[in-house]
């Protein structure tokens, strides 16, 4: 009865067998995770032990052996044996949702002395191209001052 009350309160998703989309996906769901798929949400492993590809998150080429009760990343690969997972995190708050956006984030803003050399730049472009004028209207006077012709 126990059993029967537990598979009527979680879903199993089965990631090999049926498309599921993402967003479908609520916390405290039980996911199954089969072998050399993609683990679609933060979990935490409920049953089962494997080696989990987390390169695309630690850059470290090793898989990682998850156990009972370890955290695992979304995104990242289930390499040898069959998991059972819990979600805990779902789109917005996972750890690779979150470094998508910290990474935006940092790349449209300028830091204050960035905006300052900009700034230096532009006005010391302009002194340039001036000065280059300047020095070609001069060379030119010279040269037609001062040649010798027929």
């Amino acid at each position: 009865m126990q059993q029967l009350y537990w598979l009527l309160k979680t879903k199993m998703v089965d990631l090999l067998k049926k498309e599921n989309d993402s967003l479908l996906i609520q916390p405290s769901d039980t996911l199954k995770v089969l072998l050399s798929t993609k683990i679609p949400v933060d979990a935490i492993v409920t049953w089962g032990s494997s080696y989990v590809n987390e390169s695309m998150v630690t850059n470290e080429s090793i898989p990682v052996l998850k156990e009972i009760n370890a955290f695992v990343i979304g995104g990242t690969f289930n390499w040898h044996d069959v998991l059972h997972i819990q979600a805990t995190k779902v789109g917005p708050n996972t750890v690779l949702s979150q470094i998508i956006n910290l990474v935006a984030t940092t790349q449209m803003s300028k830091a204050l002395i960035q905006k300052f050399a900009d700034y230096i730049y532009q006005r010391l472009q302009v002194l340039f191209v001036a000065c280059t004028k300047m020095a070609a209207m001069a060379s030119y006077l010279r040269l037609g001052l001062f040649s010798i012709g027929p």
